[in-house]
């Protein structure tokens, strides 16, 4: 439920990529955005001078230690995906307020 009112809260700001998916077959255990042009930076201040936590949860396999002799063709595409990834607070424990307040930190953001 809370993955998708995120979803229809992001779902008009142009600078955010959110996940395409109703969430009705699958059980999230993190929400993650896509935040364009170079704003991810600036909005995980913004996040967490209200006290929000975010993170950043992926890595791409070519950037593993355990890869760095691997053969790889162009990865622009990911390398560009993995500077505007971000992972907003999600956990079975939220109340309505955290909610709202995540929501509401993320639209003001952006207005």
């Amino acid at each position: 439920k809370v993955c998708s009112r995120f979803n229809q809260a992001f779902s008009k700001i142009k600078e955010i990529k959110i996940p395409q998916t109703d969430f009705e077959n699958i059980s999230p255990f993190i929400y993650t955005i896509r935040v364009l042009d170079g704003k991810r930076e600036k909005l995980i201040q913004h996040l967490q001078d209200k006290n929000i936590d975010v993170g950043i949860h992926f890595i791409p396999v070519h950037k593993h230690s355990y890869f760095k002799d691997a053969k790889i063709g162009d990865m622009s595409v990911t390398n560009r995906v993995v500077e505007e990834i971000l992972t907003l607070p999600l956990h079975s424990e939220m109340n309505e307020e955290y909610v709202k307040r995540i929501i509401e930190s993320v639209l003001s953001f952006f207005k």
